[in-house]
């Protein structure tokens, strides 16, 4: 990803992940993306240039919880 980071903000093109209000915008436009979905985004945005595990992002998400396999998932799916 090309990204420019901004202070709390990063972008990409026309995209950009306010990381602070946790809100993704398109083309100017608010997206409306699930709020464990930014989650999980800003995990690579904020370690950009670094491999990010799996592990790395259940950690970083459900600190305290142990998620199955396929729930890992689920915020792809549609």
């Amino acid at each position: 990803m090309d990204a420019q980071t901004r202070g709390r903000w990063w972008s990409s093109g026309e995209v950009i992940l306010d990381d602070s209000a946790l809100v993704l915008t398109a083309a100017g436009e608010v997206a409306a993306v699930e709020p464990i979905a930014l989650e999980l985004l800003r995990v690579p945005v904020r370690r950009t240039g670094e491999v990010v595990t799996k592990d790395a992002l259940l950690d970083a998400v459900w600190p305290l919880r142990v998620v199955p396999k396929a729930c890992s998932a689920s915020p792809w799916r549609s």
